[in-house]
């Protein structure tokens, strides 16, 4: 009697702490349900309920969708509960009562969840219009903007953990064949491939790799030469009291290029190569990812434009002037995958530039026929 009265005890303060973290009757219905279970067949109970302070657990994926919230209700639900606020230099810190799950994979149910409430709550005009709107989604646009760079770490964290390669692109492929799906190289990079204005383009250094490549959610840059990841995770610093340190100021000049180039979850979906009309749909990939709300103070002095010596990022090969010359000098090296890394790393580094300039005229070319990345144009090459 003594151990069942302790439970109902343990039960009742496990259920008023949920409640006190914003979730309703229906969510704690759920967590019920689960508790019962495990305690039917004699499971530790300890560890287990901490899932439900990890985002992106099953448990807490569960708890999430079947509480009977509104979308926005949700997502304000998710950034109350990590007690997010924006700092003096425009940067979304965390608390640490609850967090990103670990475990949760850069595919996972939570986050294409997340991803749709994003989608039906801002749903009209672009999430910068509505961040600078006077209306109660103000706020949370903002907010909402900044939480991916957190989405983003935890992505790729998860991917660094839990498989095996010599460096992350190949953990990536790992990654990607352990759960069977294949990876979208098809959107452009050139907004990560940003060089100072002081200095001449030459040629991408990086690579755009998205997960999955019909949903283009999850992104990842990297590096072409290392295989590494290119993110602004890299370089960030802490301050004594655990919060990420965002002042500029606090930033050598060398970190800069991981900041300026950094990859971002998308709400919004990408048209990549393998375009749905139907996934598409409203250009939610321009009005809720391009469009988007103020960067925090660190990335935004790098990339905004009549900055002192800011990031650059070049147009598109097949852009021209009014004079009808053509002025973009971007062109994607990777559009079909490891082909075209391998082909890349084979060319000199002496070389590099000459042979992309041939590979940019090769593709203006082929025009109005796509970039067939950088394998095809080798092979072409090397046949002759």
């Amino acid at each position: 009697m003594v151990f069942i009265k302790q439970r109902k005890n343990n039960e009742a303060k496990i259920a008023a702490k949920l409640q006190q973290n914003g979730w309703d009757k229906a969510a704690l219905q759920v967590y019920d349900k689960a508790y019962a279970k495990r305690i039917a067949k004699g499971k530790p109970m300890e560890a287990w309920t901490e899932t439900s302070r990890l985002i992106g657990s099953e448990l807490y994926t569960k708890m999430f969708k079947a509480a009977r919230l509104s979308p926005q209700q949700k997502l304000t639900l998710v950034l109350q509960q990590l007690q997010a606020q924006v700092d003096r230099n425009g940067f979304l810190q965390v608390g640490t009562i609850y967090s990103l799950d670990p475990q949760m994979a850069p595919h996972a149910a939570f986050l294409q969840y997340f991803r749709k409430l994003v989608q039906q709550v801002f749903r009209k005009r672009s999430l910068r219009e509505y961040a600078n709107g006077a209306d109660v989604l103000a706020e949370l646009a903002q907010k909402l903007h900044l939480f991916r760079s957190y989405l983003d770490r935890n992505n790729i964290r998860f991917v660094r953990t839990n498989f095996v390669g010599q460096n992350d692109f190949e953990k990536l492929l790992q990654y990607a064949q352990y759960y069977q799906f294949k990876l979208d190289y098809g959107t452009d990079a050139n907004y990560h491939n940003r060089h100072l204005k002081s200095s001449a383009f030459l040629y991408p250094q990086n690579m755009k790799i998205q997960v999955t490549k019909s949903s283009r959610m999850s992104e990842f840059i990297v590096a072409l030469r290392t295989g590494q990841f290119v993110t602004e995770w890299q370089v960030y610093k802490y301050t004594a009291a655990g919060q990420i340190d965002s002042n500029p100021g606090h930033y050598a000049a060398h970190q800069a290029e991981a900041i300026a180039n950094t990859e971002s979850f998308n709400y919004g979906i990408p048209k990549g190569r393998s375009f749905n009309p139907l996934l598409c749909i409203n250009h939610s990939h321009q009005l809720l990812d391009v469009r988007h709300p103020a960067d925090p103070k660190l990335r935004r002095v790098l990339t905004t434009v009549g900055q002192d010596n800011y990031w650059l990022a070049e147009k598109d090969y097949y852009v021209k002037n009014a004079q009808g010359e053509y002025v973009g000098q971007y062109a994607d090296l990777v559009k079909k995958g490891q082909e075209d890394v391998v082909a890349w790393r084979q060319v000199p580094d002496a070389k590099k530039a000459q042979v992309y300039a041939d590979f940019l005229k090769y593709c203006r070319q082929r025009l109005p026929l796509r970039n067939p990345g950088f394998a095809k144009y080798f092979r072409s090459k090397m046949r002759k």
